[in-house]
């Protein structure tokens, strides 16, 4: 299972979209390339089935820790410094908080160098 085909699966267009949100501007400790490296992913509990979140890690060789979906939090682990790899967000709603504060990062240079994941451009 690619990392694209993960991310496209229950939670995809949120989680995608809300990729954007999880780039903050505040430096994360490394983007997961497998080996044995983790990310952080914030979504509502139900969103990613348990089964998917098992055999991404086994496939793709990383740890994925779930944290329940919570501003509150998501606040918290921004201003320690340590965010969440992946936000689940309501795009309209959530956008316009995190962009205004400038904790939401422009994602397209990172996919367009990717050699993982790849921008389809028939959707």
């Amino acid at each position: 299972m690619s990392r694209r085909r993960f991310l496209t699966l229950p939670a995809g267009g949120a989680a995608v979209g809300a990729a954007a949100l999880s780039g903050c501007a505040l430096q994360v400790a490394g983007a997961a390339t497998g080996g044995g490296e983790s990310i952080t992913m914030m979504v509502e509990l139900d969103d990613v089935p348990t089964e998917l979140i098992q055999q991404a890690q086994k496939e793709l060789g990383i740890r994925i820790t779930v944290v329940k979906n919570d501003i509150t939090r998501l606040i918290a682990m921004l201003t320690s410094g340590n965010p969440p790899d992946l936000v689940r967000g309501v795009g309209a709603l959530d956008t316009p908080y995190f962009a205004a504060r400038g904790v939401a990062e422009n994602l397209d240079p990172y996919f367009a160098r990717s050699s993982v994941l790849k921008i389809d451009a028939s959707s």
